[in-house]
C-alpha cells in the first residue's frame, strides 16, 4: 500500500499534464508538447540517479516523480492525435487500437529491459562487494538495491533523451495536421 501511494505522483503528473495537452495541442501543435515532455522526463529520470539509500523521499523522489509524470503526459496526448494524422475518420477506432497496442507491447519490452538492467546491476554491486554481505548484510543490499534503480534510471533517460531527439527531428507535423476527430486515446 505504501510503494503505491508513493508512485501515485507519477499517475497525477500524467493526468494533469494530458488534460492540459488536450486543451493546447490543438492550438500549438505536438511537436512542441512532445518535445517539451520528453526533456521533463528525461531530466526526472537523471534526478533519479542521484537517490541514495538515505535520500528522503519528500525533497528528492516526490519532485521528480512529479516532473517525470508531467513529461510523459505532455507526449502522450500529442502522440495518440500524430497516429491519427492521415486516417479516416471510419478508421479512427482501428488506429487508435494498434496504437494502444504497440504502447502496451513497447511498456511491457521495456519493462522487461528494465527489470533485466537492474537485476544485472544488483547481481553485478552484491558479486563486487562480497565482504559487505557477510558484514553488513541489510545495508549492502540496500545499497545494491539503490545503485540496480540509478542503472535502471541512468538507461531509461539515455533511451526517452534519445527519443526526445528523434521526436524534434522527425516529427513535421503542425497543429493543421492534427485530425479533427479528436486527441485519440490516453
Amino acid at each position: 500500500m505504501k510503494a503505491g501511494l508513493a508512485a501515485l505522483p507519477v499517475s497525477a503528473g500524467v493526468f494533469v499534464a494530458a488534460a492540459v495537452a488536450s486543451q493546447l495541442v490543438p492550438k500549438v501543435g505536438p511537436k512542441v508538447f512532445m518535445v517539451t515532455g520528453g526533456v521533463f522526463a528525461t531530466a526526472a529520470l537523471l534526478w533519479l540517479t542521484q537517490i541514495g539509500v538515505d535520500t528522503a523521499y519528500v525533497s528528492h523522489v516526490l519532485p521528480a516523480q512529479i516532473l517525470l509524470g508531467l513529461g510523459l503526459g505532455a507526449i502522450f496526448v500529442p502522440l495518440s492525435s500524430l497516429a491519427l494524422i492521415g486516417v479516416a475518420e471510419h478508421d479512427a477506432g482501428a488506429a487508435s487500437a494498434t496504437l494502444n497496442a504497440t504502447q502496451q507491447v513497447g511498456a511491457s519490452l521495456g519493462t522487461a529491459l528494465l527489470n533485466t538492467l537492474f537485476v544485472s546491476a544488483v547481481t553485478a554491486y552484491l558479486t563486487d562487494h562480497a565482504a559487505g554481505v557477510v558484514l553488513r548484510p541489510q545495508q549492502t543490499q540496500a545499497e545494491a538495491a539503490v545503485h540496480g534503480y540509478t542503472v535502471a534510471f541512468l538507461w531509461a533517460a539515455i533511451i526517452l533523451g534519445v527519443a526526445t531527439v528523434v521526436m524534434a527531428t522527425v516529427v513535421k507535423a503542425h497543429k493543421s495536421d492534427l485530425p479533427v476527430h479528436g486527441a485519440g486515446p490516453m
